[in-house]
């Protein structure tokens, strides 16, 4: 999510001041935000997978795993695929500026294509909040 719309989640009171695990006292509206999130992502995800996803982020090599020397070389092997490439406005983790220098790789190896941008209050996570932002990019795309 975008860091004005944790701001205005974060605008609540304080759930709890009581510890709620140990000595830590919450006092402010976005520890009582983040602690109600971890308890969501708990119920969601197993510690381990959420670790290895972390650690998978953290080491893979795009350029090393496709065996190239650089991603010049490695999106030339693209040519003859298209790309779709989303930009979220609001993305505070894959920030659109991001998205843009992806882009200019590809078309300096020419390959085909689109970039879309769209507006979401809801950061990366908008492609599953709301589909309605990406599906009619993706049937043009995919000639639906």
């Amino acid at each position: 999510m975008s860091l004005e719309t944790l701001r205005e989640r974060a605008r609540g009171q304080v759930m709890s001041h009581k510890p709620p695990h140990g000595w830590y006292e919450m006092n402010h509206p976005v520890e009582s935000y983040m602690l109600h999130q971890g308890e969501k992502f708990v119920r969601r995800f197993d510690a381990n997978s959420y670790l290895r996803i972390l650690d998978a982020w953290q080491w893979f090599d795009l350029v090393k795993e496709g065996e190239a020397e650089d991603f010049h070389d490695l999106f030339t092997r693209c040519r003859s695929h298209e790309f779709l490439v989303f930009s979220i406005d609001s993305d505070i983790m894959f920030y659109p500026q991001e998205q843009a220098k992806l882009v200019q790789q590809l078309k300096r190896a020419h390959v085909p294509v689109m970039w879309i941008t769209v507006h979401s209050e809801k950061g990366h996570d908008s492609f599953l909040l709301e589909p309605r932002l990406f599906s009619p990019h993706l049937s043009q795309v995919l000639g639906m």
